[in-house]
């Protein structure tokens, strides 16, 4: 009798589990079909978001939105580039899960897709892995709101990601374009915002510690007319290679090793028809990179000091750049500094 009442026991217990493993089952089964067709990040979950974090094997990037608008922390808090960003958190809404894949969980490395071990990623399961995080980024408070994991691309197209509460694997097409330097997110561009070539009235140059050169125009429409210096250099070709100038990053200058920090190869100066003056000094070379240490700075002539609004937008330049370190092409600097040939005269807009 006892064995009987065991046995029917088990076979209780046995039904039970095999019913709430098949309704465990069927409702997993049922939330991933729910997830096709989703966006990988929903548009409410971004609006919340305070901290961007992406994470790889080759660093970190974290993008954090401020009162001055969004900044890169691995970049000394300097500006992200706002369309750059704007166009990837919009990408990311507009993404859509496009089916599941049939991936046991001993494939998930093989995809490039992580899992925590001892609470942390391990990057090195894959080297596309990447894992982006979307926090609710307050001041004294960080609250996780969205977490994807995203690994290679699929021969076919599209990319794998999951979801960190499941092993379920998902194809989501095209590339997500998750770039992992930081420098990639900064703000790049330098003059281009502050002013235009035909803005400024005067040019001058000195290279490595030699005689300086200096240009002037009496307006837009005139010729450009030596002050100091000979050679042959082009004012015009100066404004214009200063206009075209991209930061490739930006360091704090205590990151800088101080034989390199104070180091100077040439020296611009732009003063503009307004009384704004732009400086930048190029350093040494950054070691073992293609890159131009360099220091950038804004002053207004005395004439020019009542005007409220141009002493705003120094001080928002020198509140950029004060106490920074760049780094430059080096291509674009030595463009800078062999610039040649005649001053054309620049039309009128």
């Amino acid at each position: 009798m006892r064995l009987k009442t065991l046995a029917l026991v088990s076979l209780v217990l046995a039904a039970a589990a095999g019913t709430a493993w098949l309704l465990d089952w069927h409702e997993r089964n049922r939330a991933s079909r729910g997830m096709l067709g989703q966006p990988l990040v929903p548009g409410d979950n971004l609006d919340l978001a305070g901290v961007v974090l992406i994470e790889s094997h080759r660093g970190q990037v974290t993008l954090r939105r401020t009162r001055r608008g969004w900044v890169v922390e691995e970049q000394d808090g300097f500006a992200a580039d706002a369309v750059k960003l704007r166009r990837f958190l919009l990408h990311l809404t507009e993404v859509r899960i496009a089916q599941r894949v049939a991936a046991s969980p001993d494939r998930l490395a093989d995809l490039g897709l992580l899992q925590k071990v001892e609470n942390e990623w391990r990057f090195e399961q894959g080297r596309t892995a990447r894992v982006l995080s979307l926090i609710h980024g307050l001041e004294f408070h960080h609250k996780l709101i969205h977490r994807v994991l995203i690994g290679n691309e699929h021969p076919g197209g599209g990319t794998y990601v999951r979801f960190p509460v499941s092993n379920t694997v998902y194809l989501v097409a095209g590339d997500l374009g998750l770039d992992t330097d930081p420098r990639d997110w900064i703000r790049k561009a330098v003059f281009a915002p502050e002013f235009r070539p035909r803005d400024v009235r005067a040019v001058a140059l000195r290279r490595d510690g030699g005689p300086a050169q200096r240009w002037r125009r009496a307006s837009p429409q005139a010729a450009w007319r030596r002050l100091r210096g000979a050679g042959q250099g082009s004012p015009a070709a100066v404004a214009r290679g200063l206009m075209g100038l991209r930061l490739a990053g930006v360091q704090a200058a205590g990151e800088v090793p101080p034989d390199m920090r104070h180091a100077s190869a040439a020296r611009f100066e732009l003063e503009l028809f307004d009384g704004r003056v732009y400086i930048l000094a190029i350093g040494a070379r950054v070691p073992g990179e293609p890159l131009r240490y360099g220091r950038l700075s804004a002053a207004l002539r005395p004439r020019a000091i009542a005007a409220r609004a141009l002493a705003r937008a120094v001080a928002a330049f020198n509140g950029r750049f004060g106490g920074r370190v760049v780094t430059l092409p080096g291509g674009r600097v030595r463009a800078l500094l062999s610039a040649r040939g005649p001053a054309p005269r620049e039309r009128p807009r």
